[in-house]
């Protein structure tokens, strides 16, 4: 069976982190794990998190979470990667969230993918919306010429291997996104 962990990075997030844990626990899946790392907010944050810790548990979803200083969301992220034990490691960001079936979506793909050269990157379109309005949509259409110029493929859409990441040897002190997808997608461009 395939599983996903979905790692979120908080700080002073109560404005926003309801609403991104929500759309956790409205997935038509449950076979997932949550791993918040809080970076030692000051506002309800934590609060928050205790307050859905048991959601996640009636869900029978695996839900973990830890606050302490860090050195920013990176810094976390790689909290994070400590502490999941998914197969596909997704980053959703404190104020971002995923559509219902968005989980479901991404473990099938994941199921229908070749088993021997397998992708070790799977992505989808993002919308960005401020309030009520889409601002723009990231549309996941890979090409290297267009990877070169702007940032096309958005962690929030994205779900990649656990081996990727430990063979990289990625848990450094600072790894930003795109670092991450340049060395994943740059072993299949020739």
């Amino acid at each position: 069976m395939i599983s996903l962990s979905v790692i979120i990075a908080t700080f002073n997030s109560e404005k926003t982190l309801r609403r991104t844990l929500d759309s956790l626990l409205d997935q038509q899946i449950s076979t997932f794990e949550c791993v918040v790392v809080d970076g030692g907010s000051n506002d309800e944050t934590i609060h928050i998190i205790k307050e859905y810790e048991p959601k996640f548990k009636t869900g029978k979803i695996s839900f973990e979470w830890l606050s302490e200083p860090d050195g920013g969301i990176y810094d976390a992220w790689n909290k994070g990667l400590k502490l999941v034990t998914g197969d596909w490691i997704s980053f959703l960001g404190s104020d971002d969230i995923y559509l219902p079936d968005a989980l479901t979506q991404y473990q099938e793909s994941i199921i229908s993918l070749p088993k021997e050269n397998a992708p070790h990157l799977l992505y989808s379109n993002v919308d960005y919306v401020k309030g009520k309005v889409k601002i723009m949509t990231i549309d996941g259409v890979w090409s290297w010429k267009k990877f070169q110029r702007y940032m096309c493929i958005a962690h929030v859409g994205s779900f990649i291997t656990d081996c990727i990441l430990l063979s990289m040897d990625i848990l450094i002190p600072i790894i930003k996104f795109v670092a991450i997808t340049n060395c994943c997608l740059g072993q299949k461009v020739n």
